[in-house]
């Protein structure tokens, strides 16, 4: 749950299946980041930036492959820019359906999100996206 504006945009081009495996991407980087780093502020950069940004292999190719394929005429830094543009509205997502607390704040216009609740919660942490999924699955 974040703390603040919890409006995140919605990608209708993006197969549910496809977007599953985004969020649980980007979900696992999240329960990493907090269980190694606590309450350290992080932003979508560092887990699909800097070093980590060659995504092929990961689900988040799928961001980058759509916007190449939209429109090819254009640069590379434009699917770039874009597909990173909707990672971030995706993370917003996981964050804001996240059962942990979150607080956020923009830096040098990134913007970078905190955990406050304590790690030795020992709630269902299962986000909503995740729930809905495997409830269509039958599991």
């Amino acid at each position: 749950m974040l703390i603040g504006n919890q409006r995140f945009n919605r990608y209708a081009w993006l197969r549910s299946e496809e977007e599953v495996l985004i969020l649980a991407f980007l979900q696992g980087a999240v329960y990493a980041w907090c269980n190694q780093h606590h309450d350290a502020p992080f932003a979508a950069r560092h887990f699909v930036g800097l070093d980590n940004r060659v995504w092929q292999g990961t689900p988040l190719i799928i961001l980058y492959n759509h916007y190449r394929n939209l429109h090819p005429n254009r640069s590379n830094r434009y699917a770039i820019n874009q597909a990173g543009r909707a990672l971030g509205h995706l993370l917003k997502r996981v964050i804001v359906e996240d059962k942990r607390l979150f607080t956020t704040d923009v830096r040098a216009r990134v913007r970078h999100y905190s955990c406050i609740w304590p790690p030795q919660d020992r709630q269902d942490h299962t986000p909503i996206w995740q729930r809905v999924f495997f409830e269509r699955l039958g599991a």
